[in-house]
C-alpha cells in the first residue's frame, strides 16, 4: 500500500467525474428530444458534435465555445444566438455535480491538495465558479482550451505537474475515459478509471490518500 504522505494531490477530470446527471432519465429523454429537433439520433447528435474537428479546435482554444456551438448548430437552421443558447441550456439543464462527489470533495479537500485536467472549452472555469460552485476546492485547473494541449497528449499532465510542482507518483488522477487513465499512468501518475464516487474514494483509501 502506499503511505499515506506519498500521494499529495489528487486531480481530476471534469465531464463524466465531477460532472453527473442529477436525473439521468429524464435527461436521455430531452436530449432524444433535442436530437429529433435536429433530425438525428442521440449518438449521431453526439457523434456531430464532439467527434469532429470543430470540437479539436474548441478543446484547444482554436476557437470559442460560442464559435462551437454556432458552428455545430447553424447547419440545423438554429442560427439566433438566443436560440442557441437556449439549446445548449436545455442540452445540460441536468448536469451537476452530484452530492455524493461534493462530500468527497469536502473530505478531500481537509487532507491533500486537489486539482483539474479537463479537455474543455473557454467556458469551464466559469462553469466550476458559478454553476457548480467547486472552484474553491481546487488550487489549479489546467484546462486544455487554455493550455493548446488535450488528453490523451503527455504535455497536458506534464504541465499540471510543473504547476503542482510535484513529481507523477505524488499524484492521482481519475478520469472516465480508459485510454485518459492509460495515458496518466504511462506518464508516471497513479491512475484510475471513475465508476462512481464511493468506488473513488476506496481507491483513495488503499493509495493511503484517506482513512477508511
Amino acid at each position: 500500500m502506499t503511505r499515506e504522505s506519498d500521494i499529495q494531490a489528487v486531480i481530476f477530470d471534469v465531464g463524466g467525474v465531477l460532472d453527473t446527471p442529477d436525473r439521468r432519465a429524464e435527461e436521455d429523454s430531452d436530449r432524444r428530444r433535442l436530437a429529433a429537433q435536429l433530425g438525428l439520433d442521440v449518438d449521431e447528435m453526439w457523434r456531430r458534435f464532439y467527434q469532429t474537428e470543430t470540437w479539436k479546435l474548441a478543446r484547444i482554444g482554436q476557437i470559442t465555445d460560442g464559435e462551437f456551438w454556432n458552428r455545430n448548430l447553424s447547419p440545423f437552421g438554429i442560427t439566433n444566438l438566443a436560440d442557441q443558447q437556449a439549446f445548449i441550456q436545455r442540452l445540460f439543464a441536468y448536469k451537476g455535480v452530484s452530492p455524493a462527489m461534493r462530500e468527497l470533495l469536502e473530505e478531500l479537500g481537509g487532507r491533500t491538495r486537489l486539482a483539474i485536467i479537463s479537455n474543455a472549452s473557454d467556458t469551464l472555469e466559469i462553469t466550476l465558479e458559478k454553476r457548480f460552485q467547486i472552484a474553491h476546492y481546487f488550487e489549479i485547473v489546467v484546462n486544455s482550451a487554455r493550455v493548446g494541449y488535450a488528453k490523451p497528449e503527455p504535455a497536458i499532465f506534464r504541465i499540471a505537474l510543473e504547476r503542482l510542482a510535484l513529481r507523477p507518483a505524488q499524484t492521482v488522477f481519475t478520469d472516465d475515459q480508459q485510454h485518459n487513465v492509460d495515458a496518466a499512468r504511462e506518464s508516471g501518475l497513479h491512475a484510475v478509471l471513475f465508476t462512481a464516487a464511493h468506488d473513488l474514494r476506496k481507491h483513495l483509501v488503499e493509495l493511503g490518500v484517506l482513512r477508511d
